[in-house]
């Protein structure tokens, strides 16, 4: 399917249809794979490690099994039976009781325009939300406009110093920390200083240990 039939069937005033949206689940491992590895071939600020299949399956199902245990949140498109994007949240440094939650997100090409990447970040967050984290921030490459487009859109702003390529796990070029308030004050685990803020700084983010998730 191209990018103007997938446009033309969710603009369609006679019949509007959208990928369907649901959690990733085990049973998701090689049609994940197989998003993952066209995502490789289309993908200009991400680097999807396909090479090594064994590898490639073993961190495929671990992260799955993450989402079926509760300690991520997957969550996946899907169009005729193929996955066409994801959403990927989790701790930002690997710890359940940090604050930051830190997230990847990928869409063919095709499904581009679509408001799809946007329905998935809100789900995302939801997630995120209703494990209690206070903060969800993204690294996003300095050159990728149409990230920082929609991130800014749905409230995201930068909230660190910029991160040099050689610095950024699984990305491309320099990269600019995102982030946003997801939960409201008096819900969320207390910081130190807590005021009425919505966005972090750079004095409140992890002190860049957890595993950097670039788009």
């Amino acid at each position: 399917m191209t990018r103007v039939q997938a446009r033309h069937i969710i603009r369609s005033a006679s019949a509007v249809q959208l990928p369907s949206l649901r959690p990733a689940n085990i049973g998701d491992v090689e049609s994940f794979m197989r998003l993952k590895t066209a995502l490789s071939a289309e993908a200009e600020h991400m680097i999807f490690d396909v090479a090594n299949r064994a590898a490639f399956l073993h961190r495929t199902s671990e992260e799955l099994t993450g989402a079926s245990t509760g300690t991520r949140g997957i969550f996946v498109l899907e169009w005729e039976g193929a996955l066409v994007g994801y959403i990927d949240v989790h701790s930002a440094i690997g710890d359940t009781d940090s604050d930051f939650a830190s997230f990847r997100l990928a869409l063919l090409k095709d499904w581009w325009g679509c408001g799809l990447g946007s329905r998935l970040v809100l789900v995302g967050e939801e997630w995120a939300r209703i494990q209690r984290f206070r903060f969800l921030v993204i690294l996003v490459a300095v050159l990728n406009e149409r990230a920082f487009s929609l991130y800014r859109k749905l409230g995201y702003t930068v909230c660190a110093d910029l991160r040099a390529a050689e610095a950024v796990e699984n990305g491309v070029g320099d990269h600019l920390t995102l982030g946003r308030m997801i939960i409201s004050n008096q819900n969320a685990r207390p910081l130190p200083g807590d005021d009425r803020r919505s966005h972090p700084t750079k004095s409140e983010l992890p002190e860049w240990r957890y595993r950097a998730s670039a788009c």
